[in-house]
């Protein structure tokens, strides 16, 4: 069965193709519509979602770990506690996404929306956030340390607690 962009996806369809892939031969899930499934939990480690649909999409616990969400509309999406260190999230739209207490150890944020996200708690060390927009976001006690942040818009972000060493 391969996975339309037309065929409206249910998280079963999800679950069957993240099956179906080997070591060698990872499934993709590039510009496909996913919003608004319940995929918490699930493993996408290694994936390419690239341009994926996943607004308001469910993928709290996720792990995430090296996927490729490069252009990914995760708008109001819940992510939180998602491990997605070592993940690639170039311009991709986070906009009022839950990323409380998600893991994004050295995940590439360049130029990402990450405007009034919640981030409270969220590990971002070493995460290259070059150029990213994080007006009103809440970093409330993330960790920041050795975060790459030139050129990224802080206006408005919630700091208290948060460690920038």
């Amino acid at each position: 069965m391969h996975l339309s962009k037309q065929i409206p996806l249910t998280r079963a369809h999800v679950e069957w193709r993240l099956l179906q892939g080997t070591d060698n031969d990872r499934p993709n899930f590039v510009g496909l519509d996913l919003s608004g499934l319940d995929l918490s939990g699930l493993d996408f480690s290694s994936i390419d979602l690239h341009g994926a649909n996943l607004r308001t999409a469910i993928l709290a616990n996720a792990k995430l770990q090296s996927a490729n969400l490069d252009n990914c509309d995760l708008r109001e999406a819940d992510l939180s506690g998602a491990d997605l260190h070592f993940a690639r999230l170039y311009e991709a739209n986070l906009r009022g996404a839950k990323l409380q207490g998600v893991n994004l150890y050295k995940a590439s944020l360049s130029k990402a929306i990450l405007c009034d996200t919640d981030l409270r708690n969220a590990n971002l060390k070493s995460a290259w956030m070059r150029e990213a927009n994080l007006t009103n976001a809440d970093l409330s006690g993330a960790s920041l340390q050795d975060a790459g942040l030139l050129g990224a818009n802080l206006t408005g972000t919630k700091l208290l607690g948060t460690d920038m060493r």
